[in-house]
């Protein structure tokens, strides 16, 4: 999602509210598209709530990538 969708309204300076949840809405899905149902145990297992966890990580590469 970053290299396609986010570079692309930044370079046209679109990169808005809108286009920002549209982003995390495509970047959370095909995270959830990609995990295994052995995967979303393990991390319920570990962390608890799947949703939340997600979040959380793509909250936590964005932070990285802002850096």
């Amino acid at each position: 999602t970053t290299s396609t969708y986010v570079k692309q309204l930044k370079a046209q300076n679109l990169f808005d509210l809108e286009a920002q949840k549209e982003a995390f809405a495509k970047t959370y899905n095909a995270i959830q598209k990609q995990l295994t149902e052995e995967s979303i145990e393990v991390i319920k297992a570990s962390y608890g709530d799947v949703e939340t966890f997600i979040t959380n990580k793509i909250e936590q590469y964005v932070e990285e990538l802002k850096k």
